[in-house]
């Protein structure tokens, strides 16, 4: 989205110094996607500066905290609000561009154009995504079901990068 940088700052307030992408509804994390995460965020740097926000990833024992973990339970602590992108999951809405894919789709204060997506799962080419929402047999064969799944989330990864660019070209050629 064209100038997405300024229609954020001018979303940030005293009382709410960041917005940003949620965590995905089916994480399954307590108050997980009532707040930013950093993955996605534009926030006030001075603020977090000043709470003492340590955006180091942390494992303790078993458990391992991403990073920025603290951004969330900090800034309530300190009377601080966040304000979240409106999410939409393709798995359940398949009215966006990305409708094909399965990934996240934000919106700005419900514009009718996408603001950003998120892939999910890069790294693995979407293979956890794939698996556990799609039960298909052909996946959960050795060795094959593998290859099967790496091949499908390539496919799918050029596709959405496809997309993406089709869009900032569209937007591009507006002006």
């Amino acid at each position: 989205m064209k100038n997405w940088d300024e229609l954020l700052i001018k979303k940030l307030t005293a009382e709410c110094p960041i917005i940003g992408t949620p965590a995905s509804y089916n994480r399954g994390q307590k108050n997980s996607s009532d707040f930013p995460l950093v993955y996605g965020a534009l926030f006030d740097y001075t603020i977090m500066k000043e709470i003492n926000v340590d955006f180091r990833p942390k494992k303790k024992g078993e458990k391992f905290s991403d990073t920025g973990y603290e951004i969330r339970d900090k800034l309530i602590e300190h009377g601080y609000k966040g304000k979240i992108l409106e999410q939409q999951n393709t798995r359940f809405n398949k009215t966006g561009p990305f409708g094909r894919f399965i990934c996240a789709e934000y919106y700005l204060n419900r514009h009718e154009t996408v603001f950003g997506s998120h892939f999910g799962r890069g790294s693995s080419l979407g293979k956890a995504k794939f698996l556990s929402f799609n039960k298909k047999k052909k996946y959960l064969l050795p060795i094959i079901g593998n290859f099967l799944l790496k091949r499908r989330g390539k496919r799918e990864k050029k596709n959405w990068i496809k997309v993406c660019k089709e869009i900032v070209s569209n937007q591009i050629s507006e002006d």
